[in-house]
């Protein structure tokens, strides 16, 4: 049996820079990393990076199952019901933690550049409303 301490220290699959190491950027400009696990996989936990370029905004839609999000890089602009509404927004500068309710509508987006990290569990998918 081994009973020694398991290393705590998991690679980033790149600089947090978001130099091009992550995936290809998306239409929008973001970028997306998955850390550890698999969203795909029910019941199981996963974490992921994210980087949102500054002008970036996603319009109102839900989440499978509970997000959360540390804001590591300047802010998030975070609202909640099906009409997004920026200037009524949270602002939610770095360093920050928020939860997102499964199945809650929402909207986000950024206006400076910003990286989040995440965690939740799978089976994820996000709906557009």
């Amino acid at each position: 049996m081994d009973t020694s301490a398991p290393d705590p220290m998991v690679p980033m699959p790149g600089p947090i820079s978001c130099d091009g190491s992550w995936g290809p950027p998306a239409r929008d400009g973001s970028r997306y990393a998955l850390l550890d696990g698999n969203p795909a996989t029910c019941g199981a936990v996963f974490c992921y990076a994210l980087w949102l370029p500054a002008g970036f905004r996603d319009p109102p839609h839900l989440h499978s199952t509970d997000a959360r999000i540390f804001v590591a890089s300047g802010a998030l602009l975070l609202g909640y019901g099906d009409r997004a509404n920026f200037t009524a927004a949270l602002r939610i500068e770095a360093p920050a933690f928020v939860r997102v309710p499964a199945r809650c509508v929402h909207f986000d987006g950024v206006d400076v550049d910003t990286l989040i990290f995440g965690t939740a569990t799978g089976r994820w998918y996000t709906r557009y409303v």
